[in-house]
């Protein structure tokens, strides 16, 4: 692998050595010798493409660090008798050096600079890409288990159904009309309404994403609350609410768990709370509030959760988290992305304990 000599300090240094150990011996040289023209030329040349030479390897105060003691040699030779050691084309040399040399010197250090914006750019674009392919292939994943949920949650509807069929069909046939109503009331008590949270949201996709994180946020010990008025259709593509939805409530998810975690050690220091007590209180909730403007045609999303008290949230210029885990922060860039798409807004801020996504978004 190739090392910048201005980044190798030793080497660096090595090289303006050399340079200034050829620019003493050709002092030298001039105050005992007469030079020849063609010892001269060669001299001068090399001095001239010497930044051009060294420009892929150092940055701009190197070109200029190198240049430095060739100027500083034909300066002298040209203002002191020195000169009549020179030949004539050598004095030519001399004699212009100190004004051609800057400008090429300022020629060189402004390809480097076009040399190095380009690679920036070429960099940021590359990092964009991946960026790009890696949300591509997250946002993939998301859409794959939120078809499986449902696929699953249907498996199970079927199962159940049928299975209660067969028990009231053999209680029908045996004349047990009493037992069948209070069958049925013992179902009615006992059925999962996962739904009913979101019963007023119409919008397939949205609902489908929101009873999916309910259950994920379950199994973390959170609670999902939610509001939720959607009409069926919107003027937005299913793939970007989902995109927008799943990267808030994941980001939502994993700040309640660590807020969960420290109210855990804090109650599991004070002895006088009882075991029941901290099971039955030991639940963050995520209340999500997802509503639609009909007269201006706004999808208004609103979620609230609990984040640790011990962490500070850092924010870039932009607004934008900065995440402290690793591949992090993709998330919230996403949910920007997709509401600028729509000519909306997304913002995130921190109050206290309480960590605010809101996106707006015409549609």
């Amino acid at each position: 692998m190739r090392e910048k000599f201005i980044g190798n300090r030793k080497i660096f240094f090595m090289v303006l050595a050399i340079v200034i150990g050829i620019c003493v011996v050709f002092f030298i040289r001039c105050l005992h010798d007469h030079i020849s023209h063609d010892k001269c030329e060669v001299l001068w040349m090399f001095f001239m493409i010497l930044p051009f030479l060294f420009m892929h390897y150092v940055d701009e105060k190197g070109i200029i660090y190198l240049g430095i003691p060739s100027e500083i040699t034909a300066i002298i030779l040209m203002w002191t008798p020195l000169k009549s050691h020179i030949g004539y084309c050598g004095k030519n040399m001399v004699l212009y050096y100190p004004i051609i040399y800057p400008c090429v010197v300022g020629f060189a250090y402004i390809i480097k600079l076009e040399i190095n914006e380009y690679k920036q750019t070429l960099e940021e674009l590359s990092n964009e890409k991946k960026m790009h392919q890696k949300e591509i292939h997250l946002r993939f994943k998301e859409q794959v288990l939120l078809y499986q949920e449902k696929e699953r949650i249907v498996e199970e509807f079927y199962q159940k159904i049928n299975h209660h069929n067969l028990i009231m069909e053999q209680l029908i046939k045996n004349g047990e009309l009493e037992d069948v109503k209070a069958y049925l009331e013992e179902i009615n008590n006992k059925m999962d309404y996962d739904e009913e949270f979101c019963k007023d949201c119409c919008n397939y996709a949205i609902k489908g994403i929101l009873l999916l994180y309910s259950r994920k946020a379950k199994e973390e010990g959170c609670n999902l609350k939610v509001r939720a008025e959607v009409p069926k259709n919107l003027e937005i593509n299913p793939t970007d609410v989902t995109y927008i939805l799943a990267n808030a409530l994941e980001n939502s998810i994993n700040a309640a768990k660590e807020r969960l975690r420290e109210r855990i050690t804090e109650t599991d220091q004070l002895e006088e709370l009882s075991e029941e007590y901290k099971q039955d209180n030991l639940v963050e909730n995520i209340r999500v509030y997802i509503s639609y403007d009909v007269e201006e045609s706004e999808l208004d999303i609103k979620i609230a959760n609990g984040c640790s008290k011990n962490k500070k949230n850092l924010f870039t210029e932009d607004g934008i988290p900065i995440s402290d885990r690793k591949d992090g922060g993709m998330g919230t860039i996403t949910i920007r992305r997709v509401a600028e798409k729509y000519k909306g807004v997304a913002n995130f801020n921190r109050y206290g304990e309480t960590f605010l996504t809101r996106v707006q978004i015409l549609c």
